[in-house]
């Protein structure tokens, strides 16, 4: 008798396959020869995005990760599925979350997919991804003057680029008044898209401002004042 042995995919729907031989002209099968037990799945990734420079842990959620840290065999990150590298450390949380450390300096709007593998067992999710982003800049408000202490709320809407690309994104935007440095924040935030962040004031004191805005892993202030209360 001869032996044959063939490798099973990683990525591989869990249920019972056949088995299919073929040698030269001749073919052999055999039916419910392998069964594929219920995978690792993925079913959500944190943080959505994160700045360019820094280093950083994504915690991916999912389901079947083991019940020990001895189960993960590894977790890869990259641009699709073959396009893949080692994570800087891969470690086990629970049966339902792992973490996966990426490098500093990876390519701006790349969007990172990841592979979890638990014993022979490997999942991959092409919805789900982490998005690397570069620093925030502003470069205008509008309005660009305002009425000095107003009860009333006023939106200001900021453009920029590297706003973030969901409302979680935002950190934090505050104004800091250029005569004596004090700052305060926005009285609520809103995110609009990758270029442009609205900033509602209740109340600003009379003065010249600039605003400073933080994401994930990186801030910027403006350089000058854009906004003026009078």
């Amino acid at each position: 008798p001869y032996t044959v042995t063939a490798n099973v995919p990683g990525i591989i729907t869990a249920g019972t396959y056949d088995l299919r031989v073929t040698a030269g002209e001749f073919t052999a099968d055999l039916a419910a020869a392998y069964t594929s037990s219920v995978g690792p799945t993925i079913s959500g990734i944190s943080p959505a995005s994160g700045g360019q420079l820094v280093a950083r842990d994504i915690t991916i959620t999912g389901a079947n990760y083991g019940g020990d840290d001895a189960a993960l065999v590894r977790i890869t990150y990259g641009t699709n599925s073959t396009n893949q590298k080692s994570c800087i450390s891969s470690n086990w949380v629970s049966s339902t979350q792992v973490v996966c450390r990426i490098p500093a300096t990876l390519t701006v709007n790349t969007y990172l997919k990841f592979i979890v593998t638990i014993g022979e067992r490997s999942t991959y999710l092409s919805g789900l991804t982490h998005n690397i982003i570069g620093n925030p800049s502003i470069s205008s408000a509008s309005p660009s003057s305002i009425t000095a202490a107003s009860a009333s709320a006023v939106e200001v809407l900021l453009a920029g680029t590297n706003l973030g690309r969901a409302a979680g994104d935002v950190l934090g935007v505050s104004l800091i008044q250029t005569s004596n440095l004090m700052s305060r924040s926005c009285d609520s935030v809103r995110w609009v898209s990758n270029t442009q962040i609205g900033c509602t004031i209740i109340g600003l004191a009379a003065g010249s401002y600039k605003f400073f805005v933080q994401i994930p892993d990186a801030s910027f202030i403006t350089n000058a004042a854009i906004l003026t209360a009078a």
